[in-house]
């Protein structure tokens, strides 16, 4: 199964993306994925593009021993447990699985495994099949162990069927086979200048819709180790990413920001008298074929809106990438709109002359960027924030303090004196976003203890069971305590880089636990 989609790169330094491609492959909410620069080609090793990278949810130190079995069963409920402990007692490590039915007939459980005991042994690379000797030993070992061990009772197979004669199928993953190879000759080779940047190994997780690094530092961080010029930044940017089932990884091509004046975006509705057939699929041959005698398409799809007897109606829509820019973009799109009408005149084909088609074609950046990530954007915002900031208005520069903290380590947070506006009713704004943030963050200071805000606040967190944590400023816990007795029970810090520090990662431990404990994932609603 492959996915592919635009990707965008915010100016917060994250990597915007939508569930259904990075979930294509089984990844949820607080996944880490882990991943490598890499040339285009291996054949154009000189061919470097230093913002294309690749990301597998398998550990990097696993990938030379990495392999996939896909297996048809007739029994689910026997034969995987019976599988898994075949694996496990020959030190087998399952990293991925998907079990699905289909039909009546037969289950599938496809799997992504490594071979443990290979672990910290010398391994040999086959340069020209592109994996490890030993790892496809052991493949070969393992093919007979189950042969054996397992019987014909759990195992499905149809030999009158072209596509079921045999249970299982094996496949040794080349593809990380070849990155972690490619990662560990990058390290020894001294004196290479591309020595920590191409094949640099490093990790993300997933989070609510982004990517982001693990210690919560801006992906601009990472990809700013592959400009060649400091200056060149990649973000605010495009990129594409492509999901493969069958490697169990993902591709990324980050677009430099220099480019994004030579993309476009093409929709063409159109409206079929047909008679009982679908036309747009030729449509769709049709202008790809028109398309690519000037430009690069990156990706097209479609979106059928109606489809009856004698009736069709739909969408046609296409990523591509011009060969330079254009001093005049109005000219460029008005000759691309003047190409798709032409081929509406001069189209001779019988299935084809009864479509009637309308182009509209725009600038990808920053139009369509906005439009594509409109509703991701919403879904974000609407979701729980993980820190409710409650302060005294006289210690505006103290909260604003922490909340530089936050923003450093992306952590979402509510804040009266940067989200209240002149026009909000402020009694309905806080409690609102009060009860949409996770935690509450209480700033205790003389003017705090002084605040009806504060303590109203305090008082409401506190009956809410959300977690409290306390930043002292100008006064000590023991004169804290004895105002309120209920901030003895709660966890307090001292308001300096060293805490805040360590506070901020707890913030997105807890924020983790939540998603993971209550297996919701609100982003989605």
């Amino acid at each position: 199964m492959r996915i592919s989609g635009p990707v965008y790169l915010n100016s917060k330094g994250e990597i915007q993306l939508h569930r259904n491609t990075i979930e294509g492959l089984t990844i949820f909410d607080g996944s880490i994925l882990y991943g490598v620069y890499y040339p285009r080609s291996k054949d154009e090793p000189e061919t470097i593009n230093k913002g294309d990278f690749m990301l597998s949810p398998i550990p990097f130190q696993y990938w030379p021993l990495t392999a996939r079995m896909i297996i048809r069963l007739k029994k689910q409920s026997k034969g995987i447990p019976k599988i898994t402990k075949l694996l496990k007692d020959n030190q087998i490590t399952i990293h991925h699985s998907v079990s699905n039915r289909s039909a009546h007939r037969y289950s599938t459980w496809d799997i992504h495994f490594s071979f443990d005991k290979l672990l910290n042994s010398k391994l040999v690379f086959d340069e020209n099949k592109s994996y490890y000797l030993e790892t496809f030993d052991e493949l070969e070992n393992l093919k007979k162990l189950v042969k054996d061990e397992i019987n014909d009772d759990i195992l499905f197979s149809d030999d009158k069927d072209i596509d079921l004669n045999t249970p299982i199928f094996y496949r040794i993953n080349t593809a990380l086979h070849y990155f972690y190879k490619m990662a560990i000759l990058r390290d020894i080779e001294a004196g290479s200048e591309d020595n920590g940047t191409i094949f640099k190994s490093f990790s993300l997780r997933y989070l609510a819709g982004n990517l982001i690094t693990n210690s919560g530092r801006k992906i601009s961080n990472i990809l700013s180790l592959s400009n060649d010029e400091p200056s060149s930044r990649l973000i605010p940017t495009i990129g594409f990413i492509e999901a493969e089932s069958h490697y169990l990884n993902y591709r990324l091509r980050i677009i430099p920001r220099e480019k994004l004046e030579n993309f476009y975006k093409i929709t063409i509705f159109y409206e079929s008298h047909a008679f009982g057939q679908s036309s747009s699929r030729g449509l769709l041959n049709l202008i790809i074929e028109s398309l690519t005698d000037t430009t690069k398409l990156w990706t097209s799809y479609t979106q059928l809106y109606e489809f009856r007897n004698g009736y069709e109606c739909g969408r046609l829509n296409f990523i591509i990438e011009t060969e330079e820019k254009h001093s005049n973009r109005t000219v460029f799109i008005e000759n691309v709109k003047s190409l798709i009408n032409d081929l509406e005149k001069n189209n001779t084909e019988p299935d084809l002359n009864k479509v009637k088609f309308w182009p509209k074609i725009s600038p990808i950046y920053p139009n369509y960027i906005r439009k594509h990530f409109k509703k991701q954007r919403e879904i974000l915002f609407n979701r729980k924030k993980d820190v409710f900031i409650s302060y005294s208005l006289l210690d505006e520069e103290d909260a604003r303090y922490i909340s530089n903290f936050f923003d450093k380590h992306n952590i979402t947070y509510w804040m009266a004196g940067k989200d209240l506006t002149g026009g909000d009713i402020w009694n309905e704004e806080i409690r609102k976003h009060f009860n949409d943030c996770r935690e509450v963050c209480l700033l205790y200071s003389p003017n705090s203890m002084n605040s009806q805000y504060v303590t109203t606040e305090w008082g409401a967190a506190w009956f809410m069971n959300k977690k409290i944590v306390i930043v002292r400023s100008d006064i000590d816990s023991n004169t804290a305590t004895k105002v309120d007795t209920r901030i003895a029970n709660s966890q307090m810090i001292r308001i300096r880089e060293k805490d805040l520090e360590e506070y901020c990662e707890r913030i997105l431990q807890r924020r983790l636990e939540y998603y993971l404990e209550t297996d919701n994932y609100e982003y989605y609603n």
